[in-house]
């Protein structure tokens, strides 16, 4: 994007990314595209994905994200408290 329509991704494109590739099960690929984005953008976008991880049960990327989020240093709960309902989400689903 940055290269061929020299255009600086924002929070919005990464989160028509994520939806995007959460319907097919493609997360990852967010993450690895985002390495490289300042902490101001990240923030929002790791958080969006968290919650994404929480509404597909995928625990083992909200943990990833979860960790991203404490190195961009979120000062907000927002994000302890996606990645508590994750673990009760992923803790209801093993006892059904």
């Amino acid at each position: 994007m940055t290269k061929v329509h020299k255009i600086q991704p924002k929070a919005e494109h990464y989160n028509c990314l994520i939806d995007l590739l959460s319907r097919d099960g493609l997360l990852e690929e967010v993450i690895d595209e985002m390495r490289n984005e300042s902490d101001e953008i990240l923030a929002p976008v790791y958080c969006s994905l968290l919650n994404t991880a929480q509404n597909y049960g995928n625990i083992e990327l909200a943990e990833r994200v979860a960790e991203k989020l404490e190195k961009v240093e979120v000062s907000d709960s927002s994000a302890h408290t996606l990645l508590a309902s994750v673990y009760a989400s992923g803790e209801a689903l093993r006892c059904s």
